[in-house]
């Protein structure tokens, strides 16, 4: 009799620590028809297959939506405000964007939904993922605003190095230096100055 309690019990306990166990990571993950950011994640998803302003216009109004959403938390606003100004960016430019930019906006989202997926995330976890995003942005900026050496266009076709894809390329470039100093530079110096703010 005792020993069937005990058993019993035992059961219970086992019960117990595997609804710990396993009840937190349901909670931590999103269900797919429930995720807050199902939308984003499509549109995300969908920047890889095609560049319009159609596409790039729903991906910054959804992220504006979220940007109102979740306003009182300060690191994922900062995670949404990476993938605004380089979707921006994107839009402006479409297949002329850096080649860098559609996967930049991928990782970027994947370490935002992380974040969301995992409330009981540590704060120094949360910084660490962020920081590194804002490093690969600043990295990402200074290779869009730095001009190609002379002679490193040779990659596609007789017409990299002719006078119009020059002027072109030259256009291109002036159009990055006004618009991302302009606006993504204000952006990451608010990024950087509430990492510092949240502390170590």
């Amino acid at each position: 009799m005792n020993r069937t309690e005990d058993d019993e019990g035992l059961g219970e306990e086992v019960s117990s620590r595997l609804e710990e166990m396993f009840g937190e990571d349901e909670d931590a993950g999103f269900d797919e028809q429930n995720s807050p950011v199902r939308e984003l994640s499509a549109l995300v998803a969908g920047i890889d297959w095609e560049i319009s302003d159609e596409s790039m216009g729903a991906f910054l109004k959804e992220i504006r939506r979220l940007q109102e959403t979740y306003q009182d938390d300060k690191i994922v606003s900062m995670f949404l405000k990476l993938q605004e100004a380089v979707g921006k960016y994107i839009k402006a430019k479409k297949a002329k964007a850096h080649p860098e930019a559609i996967g930049f906006v991928a990782d970027v989202f994947k370490n935002f939904e992380t974040v969301l997926a995992r409330p009981e995330m540590p704060e120094k976890e949360k910084k660490r993922l962020l920081s590194a995003d804002v490093k690969r942005f600043k990295e990402f900026k200074k290779r869009v605003l730095t001009p190609e050496p002379a002679g490193s266009q040779k990659v596609s076709g007789k017409t990299g190095n002719s006078p119009a894809a020059v002027l072109e390329n030259q256009e291109a470039l002036d159009y990055i230096v006004g618009e991302l100093r302009k606006t993504i530079k204000s952006e990451l110096q608010v990024i950087q100055q509430i990492i510092k703010n949240l502390g170590a």
